[in-house]
């Protein structure tokens, strides 16, 4: 059986790409307004790396994740390009009963334990060959009027 390199897994098999640059929450909850554009390719799937210091006690970041199957916006003309992630709840088996299952979009909230600036994994994510790009919105959700900073790097993997 083969391993892995000791120096990690071969150049070609992830890439690494900013989602966000490091900069201040917009003020009163308000989403980023033009969220930067990753390509993701051929990945399967992406690891986030979130980097969040709180503006005040309290302070936490929500972000929402989207993925386009569209590789360019013209690609794109009259269709929707943008998709937020979900999250799914099976419903339970029991014998000769139907079951129901729960889909819902998805916001992902983190609240910041310490003053300091504090650095947090969230995924994998699972995104399928067949996506083409990816963007992620922040927004500060603990304490509206005191925003604080987040970057984000996201890390494209088979």
């Amino acid at each position: 059986m083969m391993g892995i390199p000791l120096g990690g897994w071969p150049p070609s098999q992830f890439t690494r790409q900013i989602l966000r640059v490091a900069a201040v929450l917009l003020p009163a909850g308000a989403w980023d307004a033009v969220p930067a554009i990753i390509q993701t390719g051929q990945y399967d799937q992406a690891l986030l790396y979130v980097a969040y210091t709180r503006g005040a006690v309290n302070g936490a970041v929500d972000f929402n994740i989207e993925v386009s199957p569209y590789s360019t916006i013209a690609e794109a003309v009259g269709a929707n390009q943008w998709y937020q992630v979900s999250l799914y709840a099976a419903g339970g088996v029991v014998v000769n009963v139907d079951s129901a299952s729960n889909f819902q979009r998805d916001i992902i909230t983190y609240g910041a334990t310490g003053a300091a600036a504090e650095h947090v994994v969230y995924g994998p994510i699972r995104i399928g060959r067949c996506t083409c790009r990816m963007r992620v919105f922040c927004r500060e959700s603990g304490v509206l009027l005191t925003p604080g900073t987040c970057d984000i790097v996201a890390h494209l993997g088979y």
